[in-house]
């Protein structure tokens, strides 16, 4: 079974602590997204991701109020149908203010499956400010390993967080579990993954979202991102968003 990292194990490599999620939504056309609770719940200063899969372009999730797009990709293989077609990964971002409670809304005009959710960062030195930059790219073929390189170098250094959120075109009957997934660039080390989503939906078409975590641990990147990520059993295709955090 896969164990999430302890929190201070990821606070003594990053600048940037992994507060926690709240339960992941399913639905079509509207979601309505969690934040987490507890001591996942969002504070003042943190910066809260939102990550969507959904089917089909062109039907993108509208930005929820307070939010503001990081980055949108787009794959997949096959023709418009269940567990096959293209997909949408989706990633907004909000610097959190401490109102953040409830449930996110998310509408998607027209859509047909869709998968989303909301997870927590948080700066470990006060007065610090975020930085965010983002790529991504297409797994065009169905396949157990997915190796998907980003079409751009969002700029990773030593400290940094980096999330990739990977929007599959099936509802993920098989998992990639992150002892199973990778995030390596030239000129950086990247630590173990930490686990936050993993899951789908049949609603629909089904869809899936895969999101994992990556903390760089040392250099500087020289060139762009690529996250490799194996199932366990079923051969999706789809798309990944790959969102480089910084506080400075």
């Amino acid at each position: 079974m896969h164990m999430t990292p302890p929190v201070g194990a990821v606070k003594r490599q990053s600048m940037i602590e992994y507060v926690g999620r709240g339960a992941a939504a399913v639905g079509t056309s509207s979601l309505s997204v969690p934040y987490g609770t507890g001591v996942a719940a969002p504070l003042a200063g943190d910066i809260a991701l939102l990550t969507i899969a959904n089917k089909y372009p062109a039907n993108s999730p509208a930005a929820p109020t307070g939010y503001t797009l990081a980055h949108q990709s787009t794959g997949g293989a096959g023709g418009s149908g269940v567990d096959s077609g293209n997909v949408y990964s989706t990633t907004y971002y909000r610097v959190c203010d401490g109102s953040e409670s409830g449930n996110v809304a998310v509408t998607i005009t027209s859509g047909n499956a869709a998968v989303a959710r909301i997870s927590t960062f948080r700066c470990n030195v006060p007065g610090l400010t975020w930085s965010i930059a983002a790529s991504g790219g297409g797994q065009n073929t169905g396949s157990l390993t997915w190796s998907v390189a980003a079409a751009a170098d969002p700029g990773i250094k030593a400290k940094d967080m980096v999330v990739a959120a990977g929007a599959a075109n099936t509802d993920n009957g098989g998992v990639c579990l992150a002892e199973n997934a990778t995030l390596t660039a030239a000129g950086i080390k990247s630590a173990a993954g930490i686990q936050i989503n993993n899951g789908g939906t049949t609603q629909a078409d089904d869809a899936g979202l895969t999101t994992h975590a990556f903390v760089c641990a040392s250099g500087q990147s020289t060139g762009v991102p690529t996250y490799t990520c194996v199932y366990t059993s079923v051969t999706p295709a789809g798309a990944v968003s790959i969102i480089r955090l910084r506080c400075s």
